[in-house]
């Protein structure tokens, strides 16, 4: 069995966009998720931001994008 995994680099992000929150549907586009699948599994990763917004932060992504 081979695995296709492709390897990109990652720009070098500061510390301020490390700290960005991006919309759920954007980050389980990120990790090629559906964002059902983002929300059942990485639910511990989402923040409510406001009552009608919920967000991921940059910084969890990218961690989670490494392991």
């Amino acid at each position: 069995m081979t695995l296709n995994v492709t390897t990109t680099k990652l720009p070098t992000l500061t510390a301020l966009e490390l700290e960005r929150h991006v919309s759920v549907p954007e980050a389980a586009e990120y990790l090629n998720l559906s964002e059902d699948s983002f929300r059942r599994h990485y639910a511990h990763k989402i923040r409510k931001v406001s009552p009608r917004r919920d967000a991921v932060k940059i910084r969890d992504l990218v961690a989670e994008d490494a392991t």
